[in-house]
């Protein structure tokens, strides 16, 4: 969630310096205002858009999902080592079937190997347990 939060800082921030730039060039330069406000739209715009499952996580808070059909995922990268991933996918038989795939450690990987059903903590629209 920590990668979402600061993608969507940086687009806010960014939009911010716009302001800043429409504010000081208000009445000199018309055609940089006008600049300045269609950047300001597009990274407010494209931070609310990052955040947006963020936001709607953190107002509702965690919630408990019952999964079946647990299945391990594991992905590779472009650089093999360095970004290598682990998943864990199942149904939520609670929620019409609904799918999820959450990021776990290499730990929690082999420990959860061959398990059928589980109980998890996770906010549903990020999936981070």
């Amino acid at each position: 969630m920590v990668k979402e939060g600061s993608y969507a800082i940086l687009f806010f921030g960014i939009g911010g310096s716009c302001v800043w730039a429409i504010i000081q060039k208000w009445k000199k330069d018309k055609a940089a205002v006008v600049l300045g406000i269609f950047m300001l739209i597009l990274t407010v715009g494209i931070g609310g858009w990052i955040s947006r499952k963020l936001v709607l996580d953190l107002i509702e808070g965690p919630k408990i999902v019952h999964l079946t059909s647990i299945t391990m995922k594991e992905s590779f990268g472009l650089s093999g080592i360095i970004s290598h991933h682990y998943y864990l996918c199942g149904r939520d038989d609670n929620d019409k079937w609904k799918g999820y795939q959450m990021e776990v450690s290499a730990d929690e990987y082999y420990e959860l190997e061959g398990k059928q059903q589980l109980t998890v903590l996770c906010y549903p629209r990020t999936e981070r347990i």
